[in-house]
This record gives structure tokens, C-alpha cells and sequence, in this order.
């Protein structure tokens, strides 16, 4: 843990960007932008794109996802809009959102973009299950695997590898123990349901106990929860289960694209030290097209449409008919979630429904 400091103390990013060019200069030149350029720390965008537009005033505000400059979480407090770190969390590679996509790849997808098709598998294992020739079931490995003290945790690099290749980010000793990575067609098996469920269990595990620690330290009864970890609604769901916390407030894009948001307050901040939390409710900021737009482009490539007088009705008759809804309207959703506006709908029957519509 670093010493505790606020935000407007955290300008200076020279001792983390050491890359090769200097940044300011690549972005004049590729945007022709000739003015004043702020850089801001990685997670501290997330904790301000969570926090400021929750409308909280008092809250612990969190982040989790693969890795920022170095650090992969970072946890503060926040109170009538200035943020205070306590905890800048664990450094590459101690990382559980780095974690979550190497098995997403090793079960055969592609990593940093379907951790979600493995946290919806692990609801279908048992990590209570041994693993083949060994003495030891799915949970007690996956311990081993990331173990945790207060509010770190470690990766034990026997069986996860980061500084490796990405083919080897799975160590010899997690092959031999797990077996083969599956090909990315390839059948999933039991085994690939009880990994999952491992996985998902101590990520749920270490973040709850994370905040237990932390209720019990601050009282705070609101979070604010950013970062691609923060994408995992399984997870959000056991955080309002547990009722550690009157309210949560998970921003629609609490990945990276939301850093963007974050930035934005925090330059906001530099210059209005009054800067307070406003509910922002309005995350359909996306592209919008009128119903004169969409005629005209269904008309120039010939495709027939009609009007129905009841449109709520005729969308539950064809759901019943295991049809396969789109729906649009207004703007698109700022994040990767689907929240109403560009929507792919179908009816949860029968069970073929679900392979049809993936």
C-alpha cells in the first residue's frame, strides 16, 4: 500500500510513461491538435467514471480489470467529490482480470473479449469436483493458483505465466493437471464447465472478501465499481446479494472505452475544484437514425417492412413463434451491454434457443 493522496495531486505521469515517443507530441501530430494535452492515471479514469456520475456523495469506489500503466486495481473513498486512494491494489502480473482471459483462453476463446461466454459456463461446473489424478478438487487449485493476504492476491507463476508468450500464458503444469486447451470448435467438456466455475468462484471470492475488509474499515454503505471486471454481472450480482452496500453503481461502460468519461472529469476537476456527483442516467449517446433514414435504406436494398399498429404485442406473438428479434431504436448504448436499444431478443424456450441465437 502507497501513501494515501487525493487526485489533484496525481498530474504528474513521467515516472510511468516511459514509452519510446513522447505521447503528446504522436497525438498533434496524428490529430493536428495544437493545444493543451492532461494525461491521467489508468484506473484513476475508472474510479472517476464510476464515481462522479453516480450521485453519491459518500462511497467506496473500486477498480479491477487487466492492467493500467502498472497497477491492476485500485481502491479509495470518496467524499463531496475528491477521491482519496488507500490501496493502489497489485502490480503486473498479479492481475485477475489478465487471470480471467488467459483461461477464457485456454477454454477456447478469444481473451479480452469473451470472459463473459466463461462467466455464464460456470453456473453449468462443480468446483467441488477432484480433478483427474490428483487429490485436490477444481476450488483448492484455483486457491493455489491465486492465493490472497487482506487485500492482495498473487498469482503463482508455476501455473499462470503473463511474461510468456500468449500460448504459454497457461503454464506445462496447468496442462498436465487440466489437460489439453480446447480448440475453439471443439466440444466442451465437463472439466471446461468445472474450470469455469472455479475461476468465476474465487474471482467472487477475493472481491467480496476485498470488500468486506473494506466495509469494515470505512463503513461506507454506497460502491462505485469500474474497470472490465466490473463488466462481470455474476459478480455484481453476489455484491448486491451480500448486502454489504445500501447502493451499487456499475457505469454501462465501465471498460476501458469508459477511461474516456473518466479523463474528462478529472480535467473537469483540475479546473472546477467544486466539481460534484451528478447522476447521469443517459448512456444512449450513440449513433440515432429517424424512421425517414431507416425507410430509405429498407427501400434501397429492397427489403420489405411493415408497421404493425401493436408493436409491443406482435414482438410477443413472434417470441412465442421462436423467432429472433433485433431491436432498435433510439441511440446506441455507451458500453459493450445491450440495455434496450440494439437488443437481439429470444424467448428462453425451447433449450435449442440458446445455440441457435449464438
Amino acid at each position: 500500500t502507497r501513501k494515501n493522496f487525493k487526485i489533484t495531486e496525481l498530474q504528474k505521469l513521467k515516472e510511468l510513461r516511459k514509452q519510446d515517443f513522447d505521447l503528446g507530441d504522436f497525438v498533434r501530430k496524428e490529430l493536428g491538435y495544437s493545444g493543451k494535452i492532461t494525461s491521467h492515471l489508468h484506473h484513476l479514469c475508472h474510479l472517476a467514471s464510476c464515481y462522479y456520475p453516480s450521485g453519491f456523495n459518500d462511497a467506496l469506489v473500486i477498480s479491477h480489470d487487466g492492467i493500467g500503466e502498472v497497477d491492476c486495481s485500485l481502491m479509495a473513498t470518496a467524499s463531496d467529490g475528491e477521491i482519496s486512494i488507500f490501496h493502489h491494489g497489485n502490480q503486473w502480473p498479479n492481475s485477475l482480470g489478465l487471470l480471467y482471459a488467459a483461461i477464457t483462453d485456454y477454454l477456447g476463446w478469444k481473451y479480452n473479449s469473451d470472459e463473459g461466454i466463461v462467466m455464464g459456463l460456470a453456473p453449468y461446473g462443480d468446483d467441488t469436483k477432484l480433478v483427474k489424478s490428483t487429490e485436490k478438487t477444481y476450488r483448492d487449485i484455483f486457491r493455489e493458483i491465486i492465493s490472497t493476504n487482506d487485500l492482495d492476491y498473487e498469482i503463482d507463476r508455476s501455473w499462470i505465466a503473463f511474461h510468456e508468450v500468449r500460448s504459454k500464458w497457461v503454464s506445462d503444469k496447468f496442462v498436465n493437471t487440466f489437460g489439453p486447451r480446447r480448440i475453439s470448435e471443439g466440444k466442451i467438456e465437463e472439466h471446461h464447465k468445472h474450470i469455469a466455475c472455479a475461476l468465476q468462484n474465487r474471482l467472487e471470492e477475493i472481491i467480496l472478501s476485498q470488500l468486506k475488509d473494506c466495509k469494515e474499515k470505512f463503513g461506507l454503505k454506497k460502491l462505485c465499481f469500474a474497470g472490465g471486471i466490473a463488466l462481470n454481472c455474476s459478480l455484481n450480482g453476489k455484491i448486491l446479494q451480500s448486502g454489504l452496500f445500501d447502493e451499487i453503481f456499475v457505469p454501462p461502460a465501465s471498460g476501458d472505452n469508459g477511461t474516456a468519461i473518466g479523463a474528462c472529469y478529472l480535467s473537469t476537476k483540475n479546473m472546477r475544484s467544486d466539481l460534484s456527483t451528478k447522476r447521469f442516467d443517459n448512456y444512449y449517446i450513440g449513433s440515432e437514425f429517424s424512421n425517414e433514414i431507416i425507410e430509405n435504406s429498407l427501400r434501397k436494398k429492397n427489403v420489405s417492412y411493415s408497421k404493425p399498429k401493436n408493436l409491443e404485442r406482435f414482438v410477443a406473438q413472434k417470441l412465442n413463434e421462436q423467432k429472433i428479434i433485433g431491436w432498435f431504436q433510439g441511440g446506441a448504448e455507451f458500453g459493450p451491454r445491450a440495455l434496450g436499444n440494439r437488443s437481439i431478443l429470444t424467448a428462453p424456450f425451447p433449450k435449442e434457443m440458446k445455440d441457435i441465437l449464438n
